[in-house]
Order: C-alpha cells, then sequence, then structure tokens
C-alpha cells in the first residue's frame, strides 16, 4: 500500500524545501571553496590590460614615507628589503652613489679631508628599501648604502632615492669633524641642511638652530618632510624627521636669543 501525500501539502513543503536550500547551500559552498582554495597556494592570473595605474609619488611624499618608516611610525606601507644584487647591479649602484656623492661635494656639502676621493671608497653595505603605499597605491625605492675610505678614515652613508638618484639621508664620519665644526653655535649646520634640502628642490619655511643641531621645517602646506641636522663628534647626520617629531622636538628647547629681522632663524639652547 502507497502512502500518498494529499495534494494540497505538496507545494507547501516543496516551498519549505526551497527556502531550506536557500539558507543552508550557499554557506555549504562557500565552506567548500574554502578548503579548496586555501588548501594550498593559490595564483590567479594578472589581466594587465585592466591594471591598476600607480599614482606617481613626489619626491617630497618618498622623502616623507622613508622619514616615517625609519622612525617606527604607523604607516599604510608594505616593505620589503633586498640585500642581494647581481655583479651587473652591484656596478650600477656604485656609479649611482659616486654620483650623489659628487652632486654633494660640488655643492659644498660635505667637508672633505685632503687627500679623499670618492671613487677611491669601498663598499661596506648595500640594502634597497620597497615601499608600496596602500593609501595612495604610490611606490617608491630607496638605497641604503655606506661606503668608507680606509685611506682617510671616512664613512660615507647615503640613502639614495631611486628614481631620482638623489640622496635624501646623509651620514659622515670623520674624525675632523669634531674640529671642523669647533665653535659653531648652530649657524654652519643650519646653512648646511638649507643647502641641502634647497638641493632637493624644498624651501624651509623656518629654521631653528642649537649649538649642535639645526631643524629645517617647510611651510604648512608643503608636502616635504621636516628635516634636522647634527653634528656629534666625528658624525654629521642629515635626515629627515617623521610628521610632526621634529616641531614637538623643538618645544622643548628654550629661546637664548633671537637673529635680526632679516634671517627667519632662531638659535636655541637645548641644555
Amino acid at each position: 500500500m502507497k502512502l500518498r501525500l494529499p495534494s494540497q501539502w505538496v507545494l507547501p513543503i516543496l516551498t519549505v524545501c526551497m527556502v531550506l536550500m536557500a539558507i543552508v547551500l550557499p554557506e555549504r559552498i562557500s565552506a567548500w571553496r574554502d578548503r579548496n582554495l586555501f588548501a594550498a597556494a593559490h595564483v590567479e592570473a594578472f589581466d594587465s590590460e585592466q591594471g591598476i595605474a600607480a599614482p606617481d609619488m613626489s619626491l617630497a611624499q618618498r622623502a616623507q614615507a622613508l622619514a616615517n618608516v625609519r622612525y617606527g611610525e604607523e604607516t599604510d606601507a608594505y616593505i620589503r628589503y633586498q640585500d642581494s644584487f647581481t655583479a651587473a647591479e652591484n656596478d650600477q649602484i656604485d656609479k649611482l652613489f659616486i654620483t650623489a656623492a659628487n652632486a654633494l661635494i660640488e655643492s659644498g656639502i660635505f667637508p672633505l679631508p685632503k687627500g679623499f676621493s670618492i671613487s677611491a671608497m669601498e663598499c661596506i653595505s648595500r640594502d634597497r628599501l620597497l615601499l608600496w603605499d596602500r593609501a595612495t597605491a604610490g611606490t617608491a625605492s630607496f638605497l641604503l648604502l655606506f661606503y668608507y675610505d680606509e685611506t682617510t678614515d671616512m664613512g660615507v652613508d647615503l640613502t639614495i632615492d631611486e628614481e631620482s638618484g638623489q640622496a635624501l639621508i646623509v651620514t659622515i664620519y670623520h674624525p675632523e669633524l669634531k674640529e671642523y665644526f669647533a665653535g659653531d653655535d648652530g649657524r654652519e649646520l643650519a646653512e648646511i641642511g638649507t643647502q641641502f634640502i634647497t638641493q632637493l628642490g624644498f624651501a624651509p619655511a623656518d629654521v631653528k638652530y642649537g649649538w649642535d643641531d639645526a631643524y629645517l621645517i617647510p611651510a604648512a602646506d608643503s608636502e616635504a618632510p621636516e628635516y634636522h641636522v647634527s653634528q656629534k663628534e666625528d658624525v654629521l647626520h642629515i635626515e629627515a624627521m617623521p610628521e610632526g617629531t621634529a616641531s614637538v622636538a623643538i618645544k622643548d628647547y628654550n629661546i637664548s636669543i633671537t637673529v635680526d629681522g632679516s634671517s627667519e632663524a632662531e638659535i636655541y639652547d637645548a641644555s
């Protein structure tokens, strides 16, 4: 004897089944796809014709991004380091270093010891820093280079923006630096810093200096970072600062002297 459902129940039962399937099946299918997708490496082809065109970052934006990353500031940038290069890449990096260093020498920024030659310097370390900014989709690449000359006991540390070939951060090590800046109240450091950032195309709106350092502050609407120049013993350092850091540091200084109205600089005593 076959059991038959009354005809009036067929449609409601089918409706309930369809509703249950609509609720349960998508979740089951999604879980199955996830298991298959993440159980192994998954690569999807990239359609270059529909690719994303990354906007260009200005030199000022790249310098600020570099400063933020160096100081561990919160950033939307992906970071990757490269420390292995081919022989051809090493030759190209050496040429880039010599070009950037010579540009600084010709501008008078480098205080040079007698007998010093950039081409005679030996590369001690070279690294590449790659940034991809998620917020702007902009990219930047920097070379972190340290060269040393045993004859003059001089070391030069440059962080070079690869797109422009210009040094954004400079550190010089030499025993004569202490004597070179002896008696300087910070004015010479301010001049070196101003010359350095002007060469990059950044114009300081304000310059403040103390006995062994100087801050160069851009206009409020500028994309350029604040720069800090310091000289401690045998080390001269010129660096871009993360957003807002230099201004905060300056507030801790005590104003001792204000230069005449023809200058925007002020002397600060950090004691």
